[in-house]
């Protein structure tokens, strides 16, 4: 876990591709919010919601901090793998959540240029 979050904090793509993607949601639902009058587009508003909620914020506020923790636990002391087994099981909870968000939201948007 340790060498993938060191990969990911020195990539400079990953942080354009999840940061734009975050983006891309934000300029839909401002774009939604002004047009409110076309159809279906309470299914952009709906998409960024849940991409926002379930996939950034769940990222920022709850699954880096539990990367963080696991760092900082020395494996080598037995008390702390039931510690560190804890938050595996909070961080496959909240990774499931993100990818599940992020389902949603690709299904809604398809729907919506489907429906458009």
């Amino acid at each position: 876990m340790n060498a993938i979050n060191h990969a990911i904090g020195s990539s400079p793509l990953f942080f354009i591709l999840f940061g734009g993607t975050g983006m891309l949601h934000i300029v839909g639902l401002v774009i939604a919010l002004k047009n409110l009058k076309l159809p279906f587009v309470w299914l952009v508003i709906c998409a960024a919601g849940i991409y926002l909620c379930g996939v950034l914020f769940v990222t920022l506020c709850l699954n880096v901090p539990l990367n963080k923790e696991m760092a900082e636990l020395d494996l080598t002391i037995s008390k702390n793998d039931l510690v560190a087994g804890d938050i595996l099981a909070r961080w496959i909870f909240w990774n499931q959540t993100r990818a599940v968000s992020s389902l949603l939201s690709v299904i809604l948007l398809a729907i919506y240029l489907r429906s458009t």
